[in-house]
């Protein structure tokens, strides 16, 4: 139900009974926003202040990408683009990605790198060879390849 309250005999018409209803909504939004923007002076459009100074953005020359968005209450998470891992983890945020190793052919992978480990690769062993980059095992030569008479 729509009342028109009175303060100092005037009609308030934005108000709705128990704050409830789309306008109630529209004027929360409204107040959020104009809280948001006296919070981010001098912030990046979308940026909030964190303590004192406006959330860090990820260093692209640092492959490092947006994982979580910063919002008005939690930091910038970066996290490393694909194909990278983080080679200088802080202790809450990684500062640098490497891209990972490429096991080339005549070797294999050892160990599949992680979010903070570089992949692990081996020289296959003798009589035995790989052809393609990143192969999970060695094969045996043929017999009387790479044998010359």
């Amino acid at each position: 139900m729509w009342q028109q309250p009175r303060a100092a005999g005037r009609p308030l018409r934005w108000r709705q009974q128990l704050g409830q209803g789309p306008l109630c909504l529209v004027l929360t939004m409204v107040l959020v926003m104009q809280l948001e923007r006296s919070d981010t002076t001098g912030c990046e459009m979308g940026k909030y202040r964190n303590g004192t100074e406006c959330c860090p953005t990820c260093a692209v020359g640092a492959n490092l990408v947006t994982a979580a968005a910063c919002t008005y209450t939690k930091n910038t998470v970066c996290g490393c683009r694909p194909g990278h891992f983080c080679s200088s983890p802080g202790p809450e945020v990684c500062a640098v990605c490497q891209p990972y190793t490429v096991c080339v052919p005549g070797t294999m992978v050892k160990e599949w790198g992680t979010a903070t480990k570089d992949h692990v690769c081996e020289v296959c062993p003798p009589g035995t060879n790989s052809t393609a980059n990143m192969s999970v095992a060695c094969t045996q030569w043929p017999s009387g390849a790479g044998v010359r008479a």
